[in-house]
């Protein structure tokens, strides 16, 4: 401060004569920890530049700034002819620096201890918002308050992955910090300008992201002014949650080192991601139980059997992520399917207009749904999946993506599809393995009602024809199906709803619950293969069945 005082320096004079000081000396002397002199400076040609500046400078001293041998930093002290480094004054300056850097040390200790109860305080606040149940559009102000303690920034954007890693919902916060721009906004993975950090797990800092092609396509970012950008990845061992992007308006603002003080506070809220995607993972499920709670309630009162299936397909399409669920049925001959009941989540069309019966020849994938038994998943971006314009045309829809062809049995015998169709790729958001249990669960709830619905309809077709027998035994077989299969349908969907929840779940419970599902089978077949001797279900005839409460 003497220096700029007496000759008015800049601070960049100062510095190159700092540096013109410093490499005029061995790292050896360097090293020394020893006030270092250098005299004549006018005599120095390095100096040349320094002195044009300052033309009185003379001679100058070096002096080392340690504390308990650790070497803090340098004292530059520079004068004119009129006066001289005697060895007094050189013991001063040895005995000044040594003062200053215990002074350097203290304040450097104070600030150090003061940053690190403020980032105490930081992650203590942020553990607090993880007991609260708050939704992520509500945490998000909240969580970038949070981080600004830590990382200045002027702009803040969290990106969520979801379970299959092709689709994110992002949140992006405006200047001031409480207004959301982007309220979980659904975007693809694939094509984004954060996909380089979701695949590799690598953080991101640009300099000046400005310069990048993506830079024009991101409105918020740009419009926000920023310049440098930090991205970050949310992970954890089992998988990658999301990324955290913050913007400054300084070009080349953030730095490696940077990092360091966000590592915990990152890992915090890598733990609010999981956290909010477990409740959510609740609340899906809750919203499936429920559905088959109501499935229950819904098969178990004799409605009229259209009624039945149009609510089916409105469940189904309600609660799934899917465009529409249809059911259809295969005629007498089993030649032909026709559509009986259809829900559109649009338009929530519930009525089947006059179509003419669908031929299984023209239907390779309906086909192969029936004569296997089993679900068939339809995805027109595979090639390995994909089915025909003409037949999704005909049977689903001609804007098909995807689709969930699962078969309705009746005694081990096909008798109908249950179709759930998506305009949508399904790969953004796939149907989860207890959702397809759902499904099945509910086509085969659906068999029930039918065979109900058929066992009734013999039954008064019977009494119309005074066909019983003298005995009544295929009356009293009719009606033991009737007693039978209503609690055995309700067995076999409480059952469905206790797996759902298996984790929940101690091993002892399961087996036993297994063995109750495994003879409540032996129950049905039994009564199957009784039924079985007296009527094939090969010629019902759908369209001619109308059961009425």
């Amino acid at each position: 401060m003497g220096l700029v005082s007496a000759w008015g320096a800049e601070t960049d004079q100062i510095t190159k004569l700092f540096q013109n000081a410093k490499s005029s000396f061995s790292a050896e002397a360097l090293n020394s920890f020893r006030v270092l002199l250098l005299e004549n400076l006018q005599n120095l040609s390095e100096f040349k530049e320094n002195l044009a500046g300052m033309p009185e400078l003379d001679h100058l001293a070096l002096v080392p700034l340690q504390h308990q041998g650790h070497l803090l930093g340098w004292g530059l002290v520079a004068g004119d002819s009129s006066q001289d480094f005697d060895y007094k004054t050189t013991q001063f300056l040895s005995w000044w620096g040594q003062v200053l850097a215990q002074k350097m040390q203290l304040l450097s200790s104070s600030a150090l201890n003061q940053q690190r109860e403020d980032y105490l305080k930081t992650l203590e606040e942020l553990s607090q918002l993880l007991q609260t149940n708050l939704k992520l559009e509500e945490a998000v102000p909240h969580l970038a308050k949070t981080v600004q303690k830590i990382q200045e920034f002027q702009y803040f954007s969290l990106a969520v992955l979801d379970s299959s890693g092709q689709n994110m919902r992002r949140f992006t916060l405006g200047a001031s910090g409480n207004l959301l721009l982007e309220k979980g906004v659904n975007l693809p993975t694939q094509g984004s300008d954060l996909i380089e950090v979701l695949e590799t797990g690598e953080i991101l800092v640009d300099a000046d992201y400005s310069t990048h092609a993506q830079y024009l396509k991101d409105y918020w970012f740009k419009s926000s002014g920023c310049r440098a950008r930090l991205v970050v990845p949310l992970r954890n061992r089992k998988r990658m949650w999301g990324a955290l992007t913050l913007g400054h308006l300084k070009p080349g603002f953030f730095q490696a080192q940077d990092l360091k003080g966000l590592k915990l506070l990152l890992s915090q809220i890598t733990l609010l991601l999981i956290k909010t995607h477990l409740l959510e993972e609740i609340v899906r499920k809750e919203k499936i139980v429920k559905l088959l709670q109501e499935s229950l309630e819904l098969f178990d009162d004799r409605k009229d059997l259209r009624q039945v299936l149009e609510q089916t397909t409105k469940k189904v399409a309600s609660q799934l992520p899917v465009s529409f669920c249809k059911i259809m049925l295969l005629d007498s001959q089993r030649q032909n399917l026709r559509p009986y009941a259809l829900y559109k989540l649009r338009n929530g069309e519930t009525k089947i207009e006059a179509e003419n019966p669908l031929n299984l020849s023209d239907l390779p994938w309906h086909r192969l749904a029936l004569e296997s038994k089993r679900p068939q998943l339809i995805k027109q971006d595979d090639p390995e999946s994909v089915m025909s314009s003409q037949e999704a045309k005909l049977a689903l829809s001609e804007k098909i993506e995807s689709a969930l062809l699962i078969p309705i049995l009746m005694e081990d015998q096909p008798i109908g599809i249950m179709a759930l169709g998506e305009h949508r790729n399904w790969s953004r958001r796939p149907l989860k393995k207890d959702e397809i249990i759902l499904a099945s669960n509910l086509a085969f709830q659906t068999s029930q009602a039918l065979r109900q619905a058929w066992s009734d309809y013999k039954l008064e077709q019977l009494k119309a024809k005074k066909a019983i027998d003298p005995e009544g035994r295929a009356k009293e077989i009719l009606d033991l199906k009737y007693d039978i299969n209503n609690p055995l349908t309700s067995i076999f969907g409480a059952s469905e709803l206790l797996q759902i929840r298996e984790k929940e779940l101690s091993p002892e419970s399961l087996h036993y619950l297994r063995v109750i599902e495994r003879n409540a089978r032996r129950i049905q077949q039994t009564l199957e293969k009784t039924w079985h001797k007296s009527e094939q279900p090969n010629l019902i005839d759908w369209e001619n069945l109308t059961v009425k409460t």
